[in-house]
């Protein structure tokens, strides 16, 4: 009876650090958060998106890994990530070159404030290799009044540039000239005109060299 007692003890206690262990690999597992709602309407339907990796390192200090990625009707050419924001009253303990952290509270275009803002003014991290931030210990993340955790403004060329959050704009801007015309193939009815006025000024090209040789 004892030995059966001692038996049920045994297995309890197996099951609850099994739990526990379950739990707590699950509480450090890393994760992805990708960042997809744009504030400007051409870059909402490029594609693109930045991907945010939350892991904990050696030290048990929480490290965010963030880098672009491009969509697949992507035709614009990104130079950089140059803001990041984060809803976490945590620290960064190690910031990347060139960057300044730890900067406070901002709001950043449309997708609300975060606790953290971090800028690298004409940065171009993020890109082809991705820029590592390593905060205080381990970091909770919550959302904030527009459901988001994570935000990054991304410079692209031509002047077009643009917010991307895992929360929700309040307003979507447009910047056509920017972001949207500059690689679109003309229309037929523009190419129809710009034909009939090449031929036209052909035309009065022949009559004027006919009326010269008569002369």
């Amino acid at each position: 009876m004892k030995a059966s007692m001692r038996g049920q003890k045994h297995s309890l206690k197996m099951s609850v650090a099994f739990l526990f262990g379950i739990f707590f690999f699950f509480s450090s597992y890393a994760h992805a958060v990708s960042l997809t709602n744009w504030n400007v309407t051409e870059l909402n339907t490029s594609g693109d998106y930045v991907n945010v990796l939350i892991d904990t390192n050696a030290q048990g200090n929480t490290t965010l890994t963030v880098q672009w990625v491009p969509g697949a009707a992507n035709s614009l050419t990104a130079i950089g990530i140059d803001m990041f924001g984060f809803n976490s009253a945590t620290s960064v303990l190690t910031c990347p070159t060139g960057w300044s952290c730890n900067k406070g509270n901002q709001n950043m275009s449309g997708f609300g404030s975060f606790t953290q803002f971090e800028k690298d003014p004409g940065g171009t991290g993020g890109i082809s290799s991705s820029i590592v931030f390593v905060l205080n210990g381990t970091a909770a993340f919550t959302s904030n009044s527009h459901g988001a955790q994570f935000a990054a403004h991304v410079r692209y060329g031509s002047n077009c540039s643009g917010f991307v959050s895992d929360g929700t704009a309040s307003s979507a801007s447009t910047s056509n000239v920017d972001c949207g015309n500059n690689s679109q193939v003309p229309e037929p009815s523009t190419l129809l005109l710009l034909g009939s006025g090449l031929f036209g000024l052909g035309v009065l090209k022949k009559r004027f060299s006919v009326r010269k040789k008569a002369a």
